[in-house]
């Protein structure tokens, strides 16, 4: 399951592997609560950087996603090494994907944006190159098996395809971790800056504690993803479980201290529940780690697949929970916050 990346105008699902690398995470608190609040009259470095970033996150998140998606689809049943043979039994296709032009110009306005910055326009400029030349491959693989053509030609021209389909998702998926890797960088170094600026111009008050939030637990995102259980660090999950814990708790007794203060954000606490699930499903899979209870077979079989969230204990509905709570917090609404005195 992919985690949607949010910067702090957003907070990226820079996870680490394939699961959370899906980039980071995205919320609506934003550098400069940019998202949902009047433009300050004059915008800080941060806040250009974060409205900069914004534009590659859009494309992390949206297309980004949909090209790896079709790339697994693919490989799913075809050997990437071996090709199509004409032997498959089981003819799964690939996903379309039609190209998105915003996400082009997108990428086209946030290299032109300032501040500049070589290092992401240059990841940022390969990942639409790679774009570009992967979507038309897809868009013609899946006619061709859509409309099962290879029952007419004998896979002659799935045999022809594969090669420059298989070596433009792979150019794809190399320069989208790139991508991904850069700006969650980027992102990483303006969360920490952000939570220290609300802390001293504001205090530990409504907008720090959902900052605070999202910052724990995107570093416990990054901790439970794994390509198995075995490979779970569970020192590194216990540590990152008890941080996000302690947040969530610290927000939790603030928004009982100061309702009138919470009460101006809206859906401020769905947040906090949304929060809950999110540690619940987190601490059933440290538990599956620390007791050491390997998956059942029916588990197995869900792992990886649109049903993974529903085995207990498992990265896959860690994943899950936790793009509920990015998309949760990218819905708070603060234009009318009004924090305490």
């Amino acid at each position: 399951m992919r985690t949607p990346m949010a910067l702090l105008l957003c907070a990226l699902a820079l996870a680490g592997c394939d699961k959370v690398t899906e980039l980071l995470e995205q919320g609506a608190e934003a550098v400069g609560e940019a998202s949902n609040q009047a433009q300050p009259a004059e915008m800080t470095e941060d806040d250009k950087l974060g409205a900069k970033m914004q534009g590659y996150i859009d494309c992390i998140n949206g297309p980004s996603s949909s090209v790896l998606d079709a790339s697994e689809r693919y490989a799913s049943w075809v050997d990437p090494q071996k090709g199509v043979t004409g032997d498959e039994k089981n003819v799964y296709g690939i996903y379309d994907h039609e190209l998105d032009a915003s996400c082009v110009e997108g990428i086209s306005t946030a290299n032109a944006a300032e501040p500049k910055d070589d290092a992401l326009e240059k990841a940022a400029s390969a990942w639409l190159a790679a774009y570009k030349a992967v979507q038309p491959l897809i868009h013609d693989a899946h006619e061709y098996y859509d409309h099962e053509d290879y029952k007419d030609d004998g896979f002659s021209k799935g045999k022809e395809m594969h090669e420059p389909l298989a070596d433009a998702l792979g150019k794809f998926r190399e320069a989208d971790l790139a991508l991904r890797t850069v700006v969650g960088d980027k992102n990483d170094a303006l969360q920490a800056r952000r939570l220290e600026r609300l802390e001293k111009e504001e205090g530990r008050k409504l907008r720090f504690q959902g900052a605070n939030v999202m910052a724990k637990a995107k570093e416990l995102m990054a901790a439970c993803d794994a390509a198995t259980l075995e490979a779970l660090d569970l020192e590194r999950l216990d540590k990152a479980l008890k941080a996000y814990a302690s947040a969530l708790e610290e927000a939790e007794k603030y928004v009982e201290a100061n309702e009138a203060e919470a009460d101006t954000v809206l859906m401020f606490d769905s947040f906090i529940d949304t929060g809950e699930g999110y540690l619940k499903a987190a601490k059933e899979l440290m538990r599956r780690k620390r007791d050491n209870r390997a998956y059942k077979k029916m588990e197995l079989s869900r792992l990886g697949t649109s049903a993974g969230w529903m085995v207990e204990g498992s990265p896959d509905k860690v994943s899950r929970a936790y793009n509920d709570l990015v998309n949760r917090s990218n819905g708070l609404n603060w234009m009318n916050y009004n924090p305490n005195p």
